[in-house]
């Protein structure tokens, strides 16, 4: 229902009727008996007064049988929605107040014509930044876009929507969310996709589109711009539609956007943060997977297209071919975490091999258990046929990794729980011993805390959110020791400062005290 225009459909001609009967029953009682009915079907319309009706004649000359709400026209005998070219003065000079008027003359609420319409919003904010005044005439080059643009409205009526979507109650009903960005605009697209026994039909349900800010976003904030548009038009639109059932998934073209929704939103900038926690309200974040650019319907929201080539387009009207096809055909699901040029240093490509457990009990010291984990990793490699440095010496890549490597051993054996808890996105359990620290796991899968100095900006990112380590563990221990040599048998208060700028330790002063010799 839209001011007092009221949009329905039904399954029957029964339930149909029914609703009719209802409508009117509870807005008479306030004083308001509808009007101007019309439907695609005679015998719907067979008990109703003639006056109530918009024409007494409706549906007899099929060129008559039309109607218009929300500036669209819907033509009932083919049972279709259409457009029809807005009336435009064809003048030699423009100004922006007659720009924006003009843009404003082609109503689209459900964004059908989003390709082509933002291609009028890009061209108004081009406009806004030349500083005019609403009514200085435009330069002779933008006014010819203008005019060239305006000349492809005669393709306008050609374009031609299905009212029915092919849904029924008893139909398998899938809606699809496609995303994407360019420097100028981000847009979304949403589908529905029905299943009737061995035949599968898509299509566009509705879309929309938004111009990029004035001031310079990166492309990649762009793209998770527009997958949060993607999930508030969910979020929006979803709940309204009249089918119980129904799974979402969506598809975005950028690797970035799912390495950052694949990981707590507490991990990144405000910026990006925000916004993974409105997106993953609203969808889930494993219902996420990627699509390839030319598979992408709103890429054409996104860049714009030419009117004439919206209108047989099949991938803006009926989404990529696959999602026509069984599900095995699809693109693989739920492989939201790609790499990316955020995990340019992913555990598989410095490591080979897990420790064992008693791997620390042979060294009484730190740096040598680092440096023979990574000798044993360069070798592993090298039997393995894989690249390895040409340095006869350890890179510091190379010691990094393996130390990585020694602390998500330590933490998957002594915290395995908590880290099954955390790699599953679930909360640790109350009766863990690290629920105060409010553990998460970065991207190279260690359990780091989340505490109170996270905002700060005078830190690094090792203090803000520091690795965190059991007490009584053989890692832990020569941590300590090594510490405790490096700072040449340094005071209490330096070696705890060194320790808690990159891990946290519970009872830290104990263990130094118990286990480092000399103190």
């Amino acid at each position: 229902m839209y001011v007092d225009d009221i949009l329905a459909g039904a399954d029957s001609k029964e339930d149909a009727r029914l609703s009719i009967q209802e409508l009117q029953s509870a807005l008479n009682s306030a004083g308001f008996p509808l009007r101007k009915w019309t439907s695609n079907h005679k015998d719907i319309l067979a008990h109703i007064p003639s006056d109530h009706l918009l024409r007494s004649d409706f549906l007899e000359i099929d060129a008559e049988s039309t109607a218009k709400t929300l500036g669209v026209r819907w033509k009932a005998t083919s049972d279709e929605y259409f457009f029809v070219p807005p009336e435009l003065s064809d003048e030699s000079s423009l100004t922006k107040r007659q720009v924006l008027s003009q843009i404003a003359k082609l109503f689209d609420p459900a964004g059908w014509l989003a390709p082509f319409v933002v291609r009028a919003k890009i061209f108004m904010q081009e406009i806004w930044l030349q500083d005019l005044g609403w009514d200085d005439e435009l330069p002779s080059d933008l006014c010819l876009r203008w005019q060239s643009f305006l000349q492809s409205y005669s393709a306008l009526n050609r374009i031609r929507i299905p009212r029915w979507v092919s849904f029924r109650p008893e139909f398998r009903v899938e809606h699809h969310g496609f995303c994407d960005a360019s420097q100028t605009a981000y847009g979304a697209a949403i589908y529905v996709r029905v299943e009737v026994g061995h035949t599968t039909m898509v299509h566009l349900l509705t879309a929309k589109t938004r111009v990029a800010p004035v001031k310079t976003v990166s492309l990649p904030r762009l793209e998770l711009c527009g997958a949060l548009l993607l999930a508030e038009m969910a979020a929006s639109v979803l709940p309204s539609m009249p089918i119980l059932k129904s799974e979402l998934f969506c598809w975005t073209d950028s690797t970035i956007v799912l390495a950052w929704l694949n990981k707590p939103a507490c991990q990144w900038t405000t910026f990006v943060a925000n916004r993974v926690t409105k997106i993953t309200q609203s969808t889930k974040a494993e219902k996420w997977s990627h699509v390839q650019s030319e598979h992408n319907p709103a890429d054409l929201a996104s860049r714009g297209v030419a009117l004439q080539e919206l209108v047989d387009n099949p991938l803006w009207w009926h989404g990529p071919a696959w999602l026509q096809k069984p599900r095995s055909q699809w693109p693989s699901q739920g492989d939201n975490s790609p790499a990316t040029e955020l995990e340019k240093r992913p555990l598989k490509s410095h490591v080979a091999t897990i420790p064992s457990e008693d791997f620390l009990d042979r060294f009484s010291k730190f740096d040598k258990a680092l440096r023979g984990l990574a000798y044993v990793n360069r070798f592993i490699q090298r039997c393995k046929k894989q690249a390895t440095p040409s340095d006869k010496h350890l890179l510091a890549a190379e010691i990094s990794a393996a130390e990585r490597l020694l602390i998500l051993n330590t933490q998957r054996r002594d915290f395995s729980h908590d880290y099954h808890c955390l790699s599953e996105k679930r909360s640790v359990p109350s009766s863990s011993s690290i629920l105060s620290m409010n553990p998460f796991i970065d991207q190279h899968g260690l359990i780091r805390a989340f505490g109170r100095v996270t905002a700060s900006d005078s830190l690094q990112y090792d203090e803000r959110h520091p690795v965190i380590l059991p007490y009584s563990c053989p890692l832990s221990r020569l941590l300590v020791q090594f510490t405790h040599r490096i700072t040449l048998h340094g005071g209490n208060q330096l070696m705890v400062r060194l320790i808690r700028s990159r891990y946290w330790i519970p009872k830290l002063k104990n263990l130094k005290s118990k286990g480092t010799p000399g103190l």
